[in-house]
C-alpha cells in the first residue's frame, strides 16, 4: 500500500523513480490496497495544492486513476499495534494491519521512523506486518 505522498509522486508528478511500481500495478503483478479515508486525504491534498489549477478536471482524472488502481478495503480497520506520532498517518498503519499488507511504501518521516519498531514486534502482535520502506527501497 502507498501513502499520499507516494501517490502524488506517481500520479501527479510522474516520478520516473516509480516506473517499476507503475508497471507492476498496471500489469496486476501487485495489489494496491486503499480505504475511503486514504482516498479522502488524497482528494484534499489534490484540491488544496496547485494540482487542481492545472485544469478543471485534473483532480477528478487523478482520483479516477487512483480508483482504477486500488482495491478499496471495506472491512473495518483494526488499530495497528504501532502508533504513529502523526495522527493523520495512523490510518495507513491501521489499513496495513487490517489488510495484511506486505509493504507500506512512504516518504513520511513519522512512518519511516516506525520501520525498525515494526520489525521488532513479536509475530503474535502483528503476524503479517508490512515492511515500511521508501519507494526506492521497494524497487531495489
Amino acid at each position: 500500500m502507498l501513502d499520499t505522498n507516494v501517490w502524488l509522486q506517481w500520479l501527479v508528478f510522474e516520478d520516473p523513480r516509480l516506473e517499476a511500481l507503475n508497471r507492476y500495478a498496471c500489469e496486476g503483478a501487485i495489489r494496491l490496497v486503499g480505504h475511503t479515508r486514504c482516498r479522502a486525504e488524497l482528494a484534499r491534498v489534490l484540491e488544496r495544492d496547485a494540482i487542481a489549477a492545472r485544469s478543471p478536471t485534473a483532480t477528478q482524472q487523478l482520483l479516477a486513476r487512483y480508483d482504477r488502481l486500488v482495491e478499496n478495503w471495506t472491512d473495518a480497520l483494526m488499530p495497528a499495534p504501532l502508533h504513529c506520532r502523526d495522527r493523520e498517518d495512523q490510518v495507513f498503519l491501521d489499513l496495513a494491519f487490517a489488510a495484511g499488507a506486505r509493504w507500506l511504501v512512504t516518504r513520511d518521516k513519522a512512518l519511516l521512523a516506525l520501520a525498525a519498531r515494526a520489525r521488532r514486534l513479536p509475530e503474535t502482535a502483528w503476524p503479517l506486518r508490512p515492511k515500511i520502506v521508501t519507494p526506492e527501497a521497494l524497487q531495489a
